[in-house]
């Protein structure tokens, strides 16, 4: 993102995201050098200061929510990048060791895991069965690497997944947590989650996060912020967007549109169209972020609530904002939250009243 900011260096842009997403309650991750390279003890010691909080000190510049306290995730590797080495099951053993003692021994209360790619079809099972199986039979402690993948649980590829995100099955999601696997939500998806497009109400936006509470989800995984830059699909491959007058920020050759899609933060300069530029060396947070930001300290506050009144009370709250979701909502169904504001807000108030 740095060439959006002649003026700054690329460690000033990423101090800049970081911030502002750590004061949203987001972590930002897969940006950093970090999570694209393989094994480097340089960088990963460069990078440790954002998982152990003090990075988010005002002592090193930052000041707000969170201080002091860590990312929690952290992806080794980005959408299938080859961190792993993965010429040989030798290699792909030896990475892994490298990787689970490092983050064993620096950063213990971090969930790291291995983004082995990035939603795959069919033709590629085979593929990822082959990688994992490499890693969970490994015999050193490489093998405790979770591998992570941006799908719906597949059968097929059942024990070769730890964490799932995509749709979820909420019958099968019961499975994988019994198996000592997680199951996370990934992206937008209405009516059976809340959505992050520019056209949705804003309680998609919030609604997530009650949705996390209700089922007991640790994560909802978005798969970018900045798209600024388009990625390698579709008819807009690789060009810089104007995120500021053309809201369609994703498009690719078969049916998959999206209005704001991958946009969360814009950018204060925009070298690449001087009539868009607002001459901000800033990042620039959009509504939608500051509606999951609301739903996310409204998690905090079912959290609080919780621990005072017992959490039978609290979901008993939720349930009147937000009933049900994922499989337990059919695709023609209207969204089962309330797209009302006022509801939130009378729904807050009950929560802050457990707190007296």
């Amino acid at each position: 993102m740095e060439n959006y900011f002649p003026e700054l260096s690329a460690a000033e842009v990423e101090r800049m995201l970081k911030d502002i997403s750590h004061r949203h309650r987001i972590d930002l991750v897969g940006g950093s050098q970090a999570h694209k390279s393989r094994y480097d003890t340089k960088i990963l010691e460069d990078y440790k200061p954002w998982l152990d909080g003090n990075a988010f000190t005002p002592e090193n510049g930052y000041e707000g929510p969170g201080e002091g306290k860590g990312e929690k995730l952290f992806p080794v590797g980005m959408y299938g990048a080859d961190v792993l080495d993965r010429e040989s099951r030798e290699s792909i053993q030896a990475q892994s060791d490298l990787w689970v003692e490092w983050f064993e021994k620096n950063a213990p209360g971090v969930k790291y895991f291995y983004y082995i790619i990035d939603e795959p079809g069919e033709s590629q099972f085979s593929w990822i069965k082959s990688i994992s199986a490499a890693i969970h039979e490994n015999p050193g402690p490489g093998k405790r690497l979770p591998v992570f993948l941006t799908r719906e649980y597949t059968e097929d590829i059942r024990e070769s997944i730890d964490i799932w995100a995509g749709s979820i099955d909420l019958e099968k999601r019961e499975e994988v947590l019994k198996e000592g696997k997680d199951y996370w939500f990934y992206n937008g998806n209405r009516p059976f989650w809340g959505h992050t497009q520019m056209e949705v109400e804003p309680a998609d936006l919030m609604v997530n996060a009650w949705i996390k509470y209700l089922y007991g989800i640790s994560t909802w995984f978005i798969w970018e912020s900045t798209h600024w830059d388009h990625n390698a699909s579709g008819p807009k491959a690789h060009l810089h967007q104007r995120v500021f007058s053309n809201p369609l920020t994703y498009i690719n050759w078969w049916w998959d549109y999206g209005n704001s899609d991958g946009v969360l933060y814009y950018p204060g300069r925009m070298p690449y169209y001087p009539d868009e530029d607002r001459g901000l060396d800033r990042i620039l947070p959009s509504i939608r972020l500051k509606n999951i930001r609301r739903g996310q300290q409204d998690y905090e506050l079912m959290w609080l609530a919780a621990q005072k009144a017992g959490k039978d009370k609290v979901l008993e709250i939720v349930r009147s904002i937000v009933p049900k979701a994922f499989s337990a909502v059919g695709k023609n169904d209207p969204v089962p939250w309330s797209e009302i504001g006022e509801d939130y807000a009378l729904a807050r108030a009950r929560l802050r009243s457990l707190l007296k």
